[in-house]
């Protein structure tokens, strides 16, 4: 088993793209330490979009790059 997980959702009814919200077509990462990997990510210019969320599994937050791509990073307990 690799590990990897491919996610597809289907949205219905969905509001028009907003440039302050992550998309609903995003690649998202699991790293070991997301207060880490944020700052590593912020260093090059990647920003937040919002907060980092908690939620039973772990905690993630998604950044834009320089580039415009939005990336999930995802921490789980």
């Amino acid at each position: 088993m690799s590990g990897h997980v491919l996610e597809l959702i289907a949205f219905k009814g969905a509001a028009p793209p907003d440039p302050r919200r992550p998309p609903p077509a995003h690649v998202a990462f699991q790293v070991d330490d997301l207060d880490t990997m944020v700052a590593k990510v912020e260093g090059p210019g990647a920003v937040r979009l919002g907060a980092i969320t908690r939620f039973d599994e772990g905690h993630s937050v998604y950044c834009r790059e320089p580039g415009g791509s939005v990336v999930e990073l995802e921490q789980l307990t």
